[in-house]
């Protein structure tokens, strides 16, 4: 009987033991699963900061223009904007602008030069480039209760050509000699190749009411307002009062150039013709 006690005590003791076993195994196990997941947990945060980190530092990257890059940016836009709405403050002088390709008795153009051109109300034609600068010019005077007439724009080589030597048969007429009527021409028709209309970027502008192409023009008031405001549509007065020992081109009132807001007012403030601008 005390023996069965003590064996039974024994069981019961390893009963006991394995119990307290089994509670420290588990206990151990999710201390374990609690750990590995605590660390997983740690391993994801951690590898989404430095996903983010990453994410943000390359943006900022991308975000943010080298020297290189905003100077390319802003060249775009100097260009663009050059071109559009030619702003004073934007030009940079070029010898290479197409606005100021100097035609003259010393600078010519050859029999084949062409450019693109776009027809006005009228028929005359002018380069494609400078129809709205004009466009809005004589719609701005018009406002003002003036009317204006481009009798004449483009003008190719082979046409100058006729009028330079109908001119020089006009003269002929009167008495000269050949040489002498070329000479006399060419101080009131230019020649061949030296005229600014064969660019498209020069248009004879009369007023309505007095279509002559003489001195008088600069008494209207259309003429007037045009030497007046012609630079803010990049306009200039190329032949103006005085100037024709420099030009070879007697005054013209009527004759307007387009050479870009910039240039032409710089031109027209002070009182220069192209050539004049162009050398200095």
């Amino acid at each position: 009987m005390h023996s069965n006690n003590q064996s039974n005590h024994r069981t019961g003791n390893r009963t006991n033991s394995n119990m307290r076993t089994s509670r420290t195994s588990k206990r151990s196990k999710s201390f374990i699963s609690i750990r590995t997941v605590l660390s997983a947990s740690l391993c994801l945060i951690i590898l989404i900061s430095v996903s983010a980190i990453f994410r943000y530092a390359t943006k900022l990257y991308i975000d943010t223009p080298t020297d290189l890059e905003t100077q390319a940016v802003n060249t775009f836009v100097y260009e663009t904007d050059a071109v559009k709405t030619d702003p004073v403050s934007s030009y940079t002088f070029s010898p290479n602008d197409w606005r100021l390709t100097l035609v003259n008795s010393t600078n010519s153009l050859s029999r084949d030069y062409t450019t693109t051109t776009i027809a006005l109300g009228n028929g005359q034609l002018v380069d494609t480039r400078i129809y709205e600068p004009l466009m809005d010019m004589l719609e701005a005077g018009e406002l003002e209760g003036l009317s204006f007439v481009v009798c004449s724009g483009y003008r190719p080589y082979e046409e100058q050509e006729v009028l330079f030597n109908q001119k020089i048969a006009a003269v002929q007429a009167e008495g000269y000699n050949y040489e002498d009527a070329y000479n006399i021409a060419k101080e009131e028709v230019v020649e061949p190749g030296t005229s600014e209309h064969q660019l498209g970027l020069a248009v004879d502008i009369v007023a309505s009411s007095y279509q002559l192409l003489d001195d008088g023009q600069a008494e209207t008031p259309e003429a007037q307002w045009l030497e007046a405001n012609c630079y803010k549509y990049g306009f200039i007065l190329r032949y103006p009062v005085a100037k024709t020992a420099i030009t070879n081109v007697i005054y013209e009132p009527w004759h307007y150039r387009y050479v870009g807001v910039a240039a032409a007012t710089e031109i027209m403030e002070a009182g220069l013709t192209l050539e004049e601008y162009l050398q200095n």
